[in-house]
């Protein structure tokens, strides 16, 4: 560029400048450049399980009675709590193989779920508009059990009815009962939480800007898979109560959800004493004995900001 003109625009370039910076000065003292400037405060999802397994019972020495998954899909986390009936029935074939347990049962109603998590279409979108997802993804979580156990059974009786036979007598009677309960939801880095359950799994929330956590407990039965011993052949029939529970809340923090086996909540919030992140959650739950003898999983959902 010619110095001529250099010089010629420099007192231009100067005034344009000067201009913006008052501005700039102007719009910071009215409070109007927040928005424009401060970063905006990002959420993520903190999860995180702990699990204990409690004393074996007769006849009952394997693991994973109590269940727990998480998913976690964009700005979404999906996740379950399973916890199978202690010391119920139990039928093996002649391989020692279990086909039929309230432990199996728990652990395929969360295998269903996540199945229709990962099988399911616009999810994200349906959450974020709001749309109740969590009823349908447990209804269909327990058909699912329900038509692959059914199936099974017709596999069994078509081949080794023998097998079935030999797990049934008169001190038993002609019924075996599996059952489980199951907990599961979605949380959103928006704070918006759907929860579903069939059985009476408690649960803690936590809102933006309120101290005290709410406690839900839903009061409904376990899901039961119930097989029969019939004149000519064996079948199944479930929970007469299928009316599953669901609910969802606004501005959540933090969900605390778990087995009966972390025994009651409110003696669990007061071992808290009023602290609520994560960390802290973390480090107080060594002050809490929930003085059961029982397997036990403890699902913690927090919503920090970085």
């Amino acid at each position: 560029m010619p110095k001529y003109l250099k010089n010629l625009l420099r007192p231009v370039v100067k005034e344009i400048f000067d201009e913006s910076i008052d501005e700039h000065n102007r719009l910071a003292d009215e409070g109007n450049l927040t928005q424009e400037t401060s970063p905006k405060e990002e959420k993520q999802i903190i999860a995180e399980v702990m699990m204990s397994a409690g004393p074996r019972k007769s006849e009952d020495s394997g693991l994973g009675e109590d269940a727990c998954g998480l998913i976690l899909r964009s700005d979404l986390c999906f996740f379950w709590i399973a916890d199978g009936t202690s010391e119920s029935a139990t039928l093996e074939d002649k391989s020692h193989r279990v086909n039929f347990s309230s432990r199996i049962l728990a652990q395929g109603l969360g295998e269903n779920f996540r199945k229709q998590i990962l099988n399911s279409t616009q999810l994200k979108e349906k959450v974020n508009a709001k749309e109740d997802v969590i009823s349908n993804l447990l209804k269909s979580s327990l058909d699912g059990v329900m038509e692959k156990w059914s199936e099974l059974l017709n596999q069994i009786q078509s081949t080794d009815k023998v097998y079935l036979d030999s797990n049934f007598s008169e001190a038993t009677g002609d019924i075996k009962d599996f059952s489980s309960t199951f907990l599961c939801g979605v949380l959103t880095t928006n704070g918006h939480l759907q929860v579903g359950c069939y059985g009476d799994s408690p649960f803690l929330v936590k809102s933006v800007g309120v101290d005290e956590p709410k406690i839900i407990r839903p009061e409904n039965y376990r899901f039961f898979m119930r097989l029969n011993r019939g004149a000519d052949n064996y079948f199944f029939n479930t929970s007469k109560n299928l009316n599953t529970e669901s609910c969802c809340f606004e501005g959540i923090s933090l969900i605390v959800a778990g087995s009966d086996g972390i025994g009651r909540l409110p003696e669990l919030v007061q071992a808290l004493a009023g602290k609520f992140s994560f960390g802290e959650i973390r480090s107080n739950f060594a002050l809490y004995d929930p003085n059961t003898k029982d397997d036990k999983v403890l699902c913690i959902l927090s919503l920090e900001s970085f």
